[in-house]
């Protein structure tokens, strides 16, 4: 888990690290740019987290659309974008269609949350959200997610002595 904390953190860096004024991206064409700049290189950095099965970048929505960023998922070729869902469109504590976003807005941290099918996808997924600010302004939110049945399993495997076991547990 401290892989996905550190790559989200080089993540942010990057993220935050190419604009000067959170303005900047009511421009269209620096927008899209930097969204491109962007998904690269995050796709590079989750290629290196180990168990990464998605990541994602959502501008907030008063820079564009609820619809701007991106998502990738692991698909059977590698990483492919997905649908992404309208932030605009759904109540901020709709915490099925939106949960993952304002968690982060709202704690104003990182943070893991709880694990969670994904529709359309066979798996059970847990997620490490963080806001991004440029100075004091919400730019949006990033996160990795990660198949929580690897991790379960990972735990499941752990032989403590004869008769120990190790347990996942949630704050």
């Amino acid at each position: 888990l401290g892989d996905v904390s550190k790559s989200i953190s080089i993540m942010e860096h990057f993220a935050i690290s190419e604009i000067d004024d959170a303005n900047e991206l009511l421009n269209e064409e620096f927008r899209t740019a930097y969204l491109k700049n962007a998904q690269t290189i995050f796709q590079e950095i989750a290629q290196t987290t180990s168990n990464v099965a998605g990541f994602f970048f959502r501008l907030d929505p008063a820079f564009s659309n609820g619809t701007t960023g991106f998502y990738y998922m692991v698909g059977e070729s590698g990483f492919e974008s997905m649908p992404l869902t309208d932030l605009t469109k759904y109540a901020k504590d709709d915490k099925q269609n939106v949960g993952w976003y304002y968690s982060a807005v709202n704690a104003a941290k990182p943070l893991w949350l709880e694990p969670y099918f994904f529709p359309g996808v066979d798996i059970e997924l847990i997620s490490y959200v963080q806001p991004l600010y440029v100075g004091r302004n919400l730019v949006g939110v990033i996160g990795i997610d990660m198949n929580f049945g690897y991790l379960t399993k990972s735990i499941e495997d752990i032989s403590l002595y004869e008769a120990g076991y190790a347990a996942l547990l949630a704050k």
